[in-house]
C-alpha cells in the first residue's frame, strides 16, 4: 500500500512539472508554498476616493473622512503620523501635533499645471517622490522645494503614473516605459516593449525589497516580473504574464507578498498563489465590470479599491465583502488603498 502511495505521489509530481513546462515557467520563477498567516487585519486602512481621504484606525470597522484641500484624492502614503496625499490639484502634506492634524496643499511646480495631477507618492528616508502627469517631482526638504524629472532627463515620458523606491533603486512607471535609476535620478535607464517589457504603458509597480523582485503592471501587455533587480541592473530580463487571468492584458495595479501576486485590471481582480505561474479571478460581487484601481495585501487579507467600493477578503481571496458609503466610506469610487500594519 505504501509503495502505491509513493507511486501516486511521483505521478502527481510529474504532472505538475509537465503543466509548468506547458505554461512556460522558466527557472526564474521559484514556486513557494503559501504560508497562511493568522494575523489580524491591518489596523490602519487609508482609502483614496473621489470625495476625499477615508481613514480607518480600527481594522475597517469605521472610517473618518478628511478633505486635504481637494476632495479628488488619487494616492496616499503614510510615514508615522505624517500623511502624503496625492490629489488632482496638488500634493497635500498632513502633520499631527498635540492631537491636532493640519493639511498643507502644495504645487510641486507652480509653472506647470500638469504637476498638480498626482498619480502616486512615496517617501524614502525623508525624500518625497511624486509621480505626476508633468514628471517625477522630488523634494528632500519636506516639500519646500521640488526638482522635476521629465523626458528630457531620460524618463520614458514626462507623463508618470507610479513610483517605487528601495535598495537604493528608483522605479518610475511612465506612459512610455519603465524608468529606473540607481543614483537618485542622476542617470536613468528606460525599458520598453523592445527590451522585453510586456508593454510600454506602465500603470502600476510593486517592489519586494527583501526578495529583490519588481512587479510591473502594463497596458495592454499584462504583468512583467524582473528578478534580482539590484544585482542585474541595468541588464534586466522580464518574465511576462499576459492573458492568463481575466482582463490581465489591461493591468492597472499590482501588489505582492511571498508567493502571492494580486493584479487589478480594468475589469477584474487577478490573484496568483504560485508566484505568477497561474492566476484566478474571483468574483468581487460587482453588478457590472468595474476597474480595480488599487490593490494591497497583508497576510491573508486582500484589498481592492474599485469603482464599486473597497472590496476586501479575509481568507486569501476565496471570498470578498464590500465597504461602501453604508460602511462609512464617503464614496463608492475608490482609487487607492494603503495599509498600515
Amino acid at each position: 500500500m505504501r509503495g502505491r502511495l509513493l507511486y501516486l505521489r511521483w505521478l502527481a509530481l510529474v504532472a505538475l512539472v509537465l503543466v509548468a513546462s506547458i505554461l512556460g515557467i522558466g527557472a526564474q520563477i521559484t514556486t513557494e508554498p503559501i504560508v497562511m498567516l493568522p494575523g489580524d487585519p491591518p489596523q490602519g486602512i487609508y482609502v483614496a476616493t473621489v470625495n476625499g481621504l477615508c481613514v480607518s484606525e480600527d481594522w475597517g470597522q469605521t472610517f473618518t473622512r478628511y478633505d486635504p484641500g481637494n476632495s479628488n484624492v488619487t494616492a496616499v502614503y503614510v510615514d508615522g503620523t505624517d500623511w502624503y496625499i496625492g490629489t488632482w490639484n496638488g500634493l497635500c502634506i498632513s502633520n499631527e501635533t498635540s492631537g491636532v492634524r493640519t493639511f498643507q496643499l502644495l504645487a510641486p511646480d507652480p509653472n506647470d499645471d500638469e504637476t498638480l495631477h498626482i498619480r502616486d507618492v512615496v517617501v524614502d528616508d525623508g525624500t518625497i517622490y511624486a509621480a505626476t502627469l508633468g514628471g517625477l517631482c522630488i523634494s528632500s526638504d519636506g516639500g519646500a522645494t521640488f526638482t522635476t524629472l521629465t523626458a528630457s532627463h531620460e524618463l520614458g515620458t514626462t507623463r508618470t503614473y507610479d513610483v517605487r523606491v528601495g535598495n537604493g533603486m528608483l522605479f518610475v512607471g511612465t506612459h512610455g516605459g519603465l524608468s529606473i535609476s540607481d543614483d537618485g535620478g542622476a542617470t536613468i535607464v528606460t525599458y520598453t516593449k523592445a527590451d522585453g517589457l510586456a508593454a510600454d504603458e506602465v500603470n502600476g509597480l510593486h517592489y519586494d525589497t527583501d526578495r529583490d523582485i519588481l512587479y510591473v503592471a502594463t497596458r495592454p501587455g499584462g504583468l512583467s516580473i524582473a528578478y534580482d533587480v539590484s544585482c542585474t541592473f541595468p541588464n534586466l530580463a522580464f518574465v511576462n504574464r499576459a492573458a492568463i487571468g481575466s482582463g490581465m492584458n489591461s493591468a492597472i495595479a499590482v501588489a505582492a507578498q511571498g508567493s502571492r501576486i494580486v493584479v487589478g485590471t480594468y475589469s477584474s481582480l487577478n490573484i496568483s498563489r504560485d508566484c505568477g505561474a497561474t492566476f484566478t479571478y474571483p468574483s468581487l460581487g460587482l453588478t457590472s465590470a468595474a476597474a480595480v484601481l488599487g490593490v494591497a495585501v497583508h497576510d491573508r487579507h486582500i484589498y481592492a479599491a474599485t469603482e464599486g467600493g473597497l472590496r476586501f477578503s479575509n481568507d486569501n481571496g476565496v471570498s470578498f465583502d464590500v465597504l461602501t458609503t453604508d460602511c462609512g466610506l464617503d464614496s463608492c469610487t475608490c482609487r487607492f488603498v494603503f495599509l498600515v500594519r
